[in-house]
């Protein structure tokens, strides 16, 4: 639960209606009881009261998306008619006060009647969600490609989920499928973004589930092939620069969607988080602010020659160039402020010194049966404790969404599951935990 519906429109209306009318309700509603029954500053407070309380329960009711013929400002409108019956009452009977003071009250509530008007059931969806309500209220998710120049030159494809209207379909996902709209239009405004940083050698569709739960919470979820490191291009993969390169590509494709994307006038950018896993979850702490050091990694390594990206660390550095050994830059992006790391490769090259500037919050993913990349390493050197979690019986690959039988067939060793593990069921708490991260964080739904 976050802030989110306490800044939602019905809310404020309440508690400006419990403020702006409580001194009114001091001197009115009294007169609603019959004389000397009821103290008559206690009347009013009890009014009063019943405003704060109004106020109060559209929290939880904006939290249970109830929205409509339960909203509070319906207790607004019950009140204004028992006064109007009461003002008719007091005019039949000859009582002057009451009636002058009845239709007083008439006169205040008819200041705020046009917000009762405007927040009618059947429209309040429409003119008082938040943001990200009017997102998650959209019928499909949205879905595009899209390439620019990268930071050296090389173009970088993305791919784009986003809320849209639009009607859906099932289409072809590279070896998957996935019901969206493609190239619908954009729903909703000042949409939170998402950046997703895949394993190496992966895809941007390899988390596609995780960005379309993202969407339905509503996010935009951006996901690039890096270049030089993805399914069809690994020149750069378990090199130094590969991961240096890795993080001024995000940064280059926060640029994009911030500056060139033809939605971007829907986003807010202020709200950026990022979700990266294996060799995307070191290039998530990078540029979260962390900085690596080559030399722990060749220790690590040393001392470690059967851990599995040592070796292939080894083989590659026999065809190493004079530019892949150069020394790296490291850039980190302060833009973003909230970050998702699933077991993420290479933390030995981190010290505490490396991650000292690493102050956002982060969630931490490890697999119990992780036999890629070794666990335990990145928690104690972390300035602040990550919202940690060990999944079970889960292998590396687990965190990949569920593979389609082309995929099982062609890479096997990414869809085998463990004894007792259930790829789906975990992917289905593992979104649901990840939004609410990114949502707690970003100040989301």
């Amino acid at each position: 639960m976050t802030l989110a519906p306490l800044l939602a429109a019905p809310t404020v209306i309440q508690i400006h209606v419990a403020t702006a009318l409580s001194a009114l309700a001091l001197g009115v509603v009294q007169l609603a009881a019959p004389k000397g029954t009821i103290p008559h500053r206690a009347v009013g407070w009890l009014w009063t009261g019943l405003f704060v309380l109004a106020a109060g329960s559209s929290f939880f009711i904006h939290t249970l998306r109830l929205w409509g013929p339960w909203s509070p400002l319906h207790l607004l409108s019950i009140f204004t008619l028992v006064m109007l019956a009461r003002a008719v009452i007091a005019a039949r009977r000859h009582d002057v006060s009451r009636h002058r003071v009845a239709m007083a009250w008439m006169v205040g509530a008819g200041l705020v009647l046009p917000a009762i008007v405007a927040f009618a059931p059947g429209r309040v969806m429409n003119r008082v969600v938040t943001t990200a309500e009017a997102a998650e209220g959209a019928k499909t998710v949205g879905y595009q490609n899209a390439s620019f120049p990268g930071p050296d030159g090389r173009p970088v494809e993305l791919g784009i989920w986003y809320p849209s209207d639009a009607p859906a379909t099932s289409q072809p996902f590279g070896p998957f499928e996935q019901t969206v709209a493609r190239n619908g239009a954009v729903a909703g405004d000042a949409l939170p973004l998402i950046v997703i940083s895949h394993g190496t050698g992966g895809s941007l569709g390899g988390h596609y589930d995780t960005a379309q739960a993202l969407v339905r919470a509503g996010f935009v979820v951006v996901a690039p092939n890096h270049p030089g490191d993805n399914f069809q291009d690994r020149s750069a993969s378990f090199t130094a620069r590969n991961f240096a390169d890795r993080a001024r590509q995000v940064t280059a494709v926060i640029d994009y969607m911030l500056a060139t994307w033809p939605g971007r006038d829907r986003m807010d950018p202020a709200r950026i988080g990022m979700f990266g896993h294996s060799a995307g979850g070191i290039t998530t702490l990078i540029v979260a602010g962390g900085v690596p050091d080559p030399d722990r990694g060749g220790a690590f390594c040393r001392d470690h020659a059967d851990d599995w990206g040592c070796k292939r660390a080894q083989a590659r550095s026999v065809s190493l160039t004079d530019e892949d050994r150069k020394p790296p830059s490291w850039v980190s992006d302060p833009r973003v402020k909230a970050f998702v790391v699933a077991a993420p490769a290479a933390t030995y090259v981190f010290g505490p010194q490396s991650l000292a500037h690493v102050t956002v919050p982060i969630q931490l993913w490890e697999a119990a049966d992780d036999h890629i990349v070794p666990n335990g390493l990145l928690r104690p050197i972390l300035p602040a404790a990550p919202e940690l979690h060990v999944v079970a019986n889960a292998g590396h690959f687990d965190f990949l969404a569920q593979c389609s039988a082309v995929l099982a067939e062609h890479i096997p060793e990414i869809c085998k599951e463990g004894p007792g593990f259930d790829r789906a069921a975990f992917h289905r708490q593992f979104n649901k935990d990840l939004t609410a991260f990114l949502a707690a964080r970003l100040g989301a739904p």
